[in-house]
């Protein structure tokens, strides 16, 4: 299972990251994020996560496909995690570029399963499931529902987000059987600012019960 730890705002964090365990750290280039950081930033980050033996993944949100094409390869991203919304085709027209994408999708009153298989089928490795909210696109801090999270991951690659720490993981991984996990406000002793204890203990906890899950 992939444990990704989002929200990374400084190359220092990448390293404890990986000392705590996780596979891969999340870069958020959306400015109106309290976890945003510039391009340069994103690029010092995204080498220090290859260096470290992760993979960095990139979240936009609707920005032009164009761009975030040529940012993937100028950052050097392994992965680009789309929060906005974009429809199926943007996601196939970076695919056909070569990049691998997960498209974000919030489980509210307007979700709808249909819409995450087209994502699928335009070609994302995986759909990122997070919790509703009526302004913001992810950092909520609230867990999703973890019933149609269930549901969703028998049929695809998802990775389960919203609210995650080492206190409920175990719990959501039993529940949903994600092929991925993602956490951010979570672990957090402030905006961006990753506390190491939350995260050892969030990765240590998903580890077990996947481990334990087979």
């Amino acid at each position: 299972m992939k444990i990704k730890v989002c929200g990374i705002t400084t190359p220092e964090q990448v390293e404890r990251m990986a000392e705590a365990g996780a596979d891969m750290v999340g870069i958020i280039l959306v400015e109106e994020s309290p976890r945003a950081v510039d391009s340069e930033t994103a690029r010092d980050i995204a080498e220090q996560a290859a260096g470290s033996g992760l993979l960095s993944v990139g979240v936009f949100a609707d920005d032009p496909w164009q761009e975030v094409e040529s940012l993937y390869f100028d950052l050097g991203l392994d992965v680009v995690q789309l929060h906005g919304k974009e429809a199926p085709l943007y996601v196939k027209k970076l695919v056909d570029k070569g990049l691998t994408v997960w498209k974000s999708m919030s489980v509210g009153p307007d979700f709808k399963k249909m819409k995450a298989r087209q994502f699928w089928q335009a070609g994302a490795e995986a759909i990122v499931l997070d919790a509703w909210d009526s302004e913001l696109k992810g950092g909520t801090g609230k867990t999703c529902d973890w019933e149609i999270a269930a549901s969703l991951a028998e049929e695809g690659q998802v990775v389960l987000a919203g609210g995650l720490n080492g206190g409920n993981v175990a719990g959501a991984i039993g529940k949903v059987r994600p092929w991925g996990i993602d956490a951010s406000s979570g672990l957090e002793s402030a905006p961006g600012v990753k506390d190491q204890a939350k995260t050892s203990s969030y990765v240590a906890a998903a580890r077990l019960v996947s481990g334990l899950l087979g």
